[in-house]
Parts: C-alpha cells; sequence; structure tokens
C-alpha cells in the first residue's frame, strides 16, 4: 500500500501522521512512524547507512525536483521503495519521496525549532551537537526503508536543502548531487497556490533555501540544472546528466548504461502551472542569488562557493515571524488534538458505563436474580446493623 501525501502547511510535521491512508484521526503520532532517539550518543558508522553511491537531488520546494528525480530514476539509478512513496497528487502526479525520510526530517526540524516553511536558524556546525547525533539510528533506519538494497540510487527531499549538513554526516562517501533551481517568482506563486503562503513568504523561503544549498554542497560534485532547462530540453539535459553520471568515478561500472530514452518518458511540459513575469518584484539580494544560480549551470567537480552578500534583513524578518507564526499555529493544533482524544475518552466512559448499566438492568429480569433477592436482603441488613463496617 502507498501513502497519500497530504498538502504541506503549518502543521504538515504532525498532521501528516494522522492522515495517512487507513488511519484514524487520532490514530498515530508521529512517534509510531518515526520513533523518538533514545538518548544522546556519537553517531555510529556510515556503513550502518545503505551503500552507495547516492545521488541527491536538492532544490527548493516546487522547483521541479520531482520531475528530475524522475529523470535520474528513468536513466537507471534506484528510487525509494514503492511502498515507502507518498500517493499522487493532481498538481504532482509523481513525487519520488520516502515517506520514511520526509517524516523523519519534518521531525529533525521540528526539533530544532522549525519547520519546512518556517526555518530554523542554524549556526554552523549544529549537525555535531550530541542532542542532534541522537537521531542517527533514526535517520538509518528511514534510509534502510527507502532503500533496502543499497545504491546506486537518487533521493530527494526539499528539505534536504536545510539538512543536508546533518546528512552529510551519514551518507556514505560516494555521493554527488543535482542541485535544482526555478525562478523565485514561479516558485512563490505555486506556493501561494498549494499552500496559501504570501509573495514575500515565498520568494524569502525560495532565497533561504537556495543560498543553504548553495552552502551546504560547496566543495562536492555537482550539477546544477533548471526547471526550465527540463521543461524547455528534456533530451538533451537526460543526455547532460547521463555524461555526468559516467564522469562519475564512483559509477565507472554503470558507464555507458544510462536508458535516456526512459529518462525523458515521465517529463510533461503540462506540469508546468506558473510562469515567469520578469516585471515581479524581488530584493536585490534574491536578484543577485538568480543571477549566481545561472552562472552556476552546468557540471562542477568541486562546487565554488557561491560569494553572495549577505541577506536582506527584510527577507530574514519575514521568515522570522513566519517561522513564530508557525510555531504558534502547531501549538493550537496539539491543544486541539489533546481536546479530540480527551473527547474520545469522556465518550468511551460514557459508552462504557452506559454498556454496564444495560448489563445490570437486563440481569435484574432474569430468574436468577428473582431467586437471590431474600440473600442480597439479608446481606444488606446485616451490613446496615454492623455500621457500614
Amino acid at each position: 500500500m502507498r501513502y497519500r501525501e497530504p498538502q504541506p502547511s503549518c502543521g504538515f510535521a504532525r498532521r501528516q501522521c494522522t492522515r495517512l491512508r487507513g488511519s484514524d484521526r487520532k490514530g498515530v503520532s508521529i512517534s509510531e512512524v518515526s520513533l523518538p532517539p533514545t538518548g544522546a550518543t556519537e553517531s555510529g558508522s556510515a556503513s550502518e547507512f545503505p551503500d552507495g553511491p547516492w545521488i541527491l537531488v536538492v532544490g527548493m520546494h516546487r522547483s521541479g525536483t520531482s520531475a528530475l528525480t524522475g529523470m535520474l530514476g528513468g536513466l537507471g539509478l534506484g528510487l525509494p521503495q514503492p511502498d515507502d512513496q507518498w500517493d499522487p497528487l493532481p498538481s504532482n502526479p509523481e513525487h519520488f519521496e520516502s515517506m520514511s525520510s520526509v517524516l523523519f526530517d519534518d521531525r529533525l526540524l521540528e526539533f530544532l525549532g522549525g519547520s519546512w516553511d518556517g526555518p530554523p536558524d542554524l549556526p554552523a556546525g549544529w549537525e555535531h551537537r550530541l542532542d542532534v547525533q541522537a537521531f542517527d539510528d533514526e535517520a538509518r533506519r528511514a534510509a534502510r526503508r527507502a532503500f533496502p538494497d543499497g545504491g546506486p540510487v537518487v533521493w530527494k527531499d526539499p528539505r534536504s536543502c536545510l539538512l543536508l549538513p546533518y546528512w552529510r554526516r551519514l551518507i556514505p562517501e560516494t555521493w554527488a548531487a543535482v542541485l535544482m533551481w526555478r525562478s523565485p517568482t514561479e516558485v512563490a506563486r505555486s506556493l501561494y497556490q498549494r499552500d496559501g503562503l504570501s509573495w514575500a513568504v515565498g520568494t524569502a523561503l525560495w532565497e533561504h533555501y537556495n543560498r543553504a544549498a548553495l552552502g551546504a554542497l560547496e566543495g562536492t560534485q555537482v550539477y546544477v540544472t533548471s526547471y526550465d532547462e527540463l521543461l524547455v530540453d528534456p533530451v538533451g539535459l537526460c543526455g547532460a546528466l547521463g555524461a555526468w553520471l559516467d564522469s562519475l568515478d564512483a559509477l565507472a561500472a554503470r558507464r555507458g548504461t544510462w536508458d535516456v530514452e526512459g529518462g525523458t518518458a515521465g517529463v510533461q511540459e503540462a506540469l508546468r502551472h506558473q510562469r515567469l513575469e520578469e516585471d515581479e518584484p524581488l530584493l536585490d539580494s534574491q536578484r543577485d542569488l538568480l543571477e549566481r544560480l545561472r552562472q552556476l549551470h552546468g557540471p562542477h567537480q568541486s562546487l565554488p562557493a557561491a560569494g553572495l552578500a549577505p541577506p536582506s534583513p527584510w527577507g530574514s524578518a519575514v521568515l522570522e515571524e513566519h517561522r513564530k507564526a508557525v510555531v504558534l499555529s502547531r501549538e493550537v493544533e496539539a491543544r486541539e488534538e489533546s481536546r479530540l482524544v480527551s473527547e474520545d475518552i469522556i465518550e468511551q466512559l460514557e459508552a462504557s458505563a452506559a454498556q454496564s448499566y444495560r448489563t445490570v438492568q437486563a440481569m435484574r429480569t432474569t430468574t436468577s436474580w428473582r431467586l437471590t433477592q431474600p440473600f442480597r436482603s439479608l446481606s444488606a441488613g446485616r451490613h446496615r446493623r454492623h455500621g457500614g463496617r
């Protein structure tokens, strides 16, 4: 059975666990889907992770990472197990995302004080904190559920833009990445249509995710491409990606075997619902980032530093205020869920009491009840004479 992905929103991490197909509204908790850590310990050997090579698709939400992952899967890389993938949605027929890893990433983001749409403020080296390393065994289990047979595989979750420093500690050394970007205008419009996020929040998220991705991928083997390229020339992009995969030493055994026809089979121009409008307002820092992404197009043996100016204080403030709203929404939802559980308990107690009453009433109509009436009366009289002792 495959699972149906809910539409992400402020309470995505918590609500998605109660909307799994076949589950009751209160029947599944995030701890049941993704087991909590049992204590702060040093991370284990990365060899416990599914073997590579791993190809990571890194990119902001609504940037075409699903189509790109499908293309890489069609070329011949392993996708997550079918029973660990989300069900398709009309706006995104195939996600190719591992349910286990998405739930884990949401849980880790929540632990760090944020969410996918309210990114936490993560200082350098956060991934080495002992309380963060306590999640390592759970991360390995999620990875093994997605890829029990090991590599070569392709893995994508837009949250990896934020959490890649953590995953880099665990993923075997034989990995590389494809960075996918899309116009901030199109991303913001898509986020508004799907999640109701404002233009300011959508463009600020686009900047935050892409900045984080460039920083986390610096110095690694990366192919940079865009949503436009994928839709305008899927055959050309598929061939270029096949040539890039051939250039990776970790995939030497697969050279010349990539299926370009299979890689382009699922790319549909009709999936494009938002289009770039050049006159849409962007901050200077966002325009600079957009230009830098364009300049980085193509393969890199070692992705250079982005060399960007600091992000706009205004954009950072927008995200911080939105993050606070996400946290508040999460607290309200937790109280509502607690109220629903309390109501269920009360309903169950009332039902149990009613059943007990019906049972007693039924007993009083039986012959045995009438025959034993004198004995009960005698016992009650003795009880009263002795003062209830």
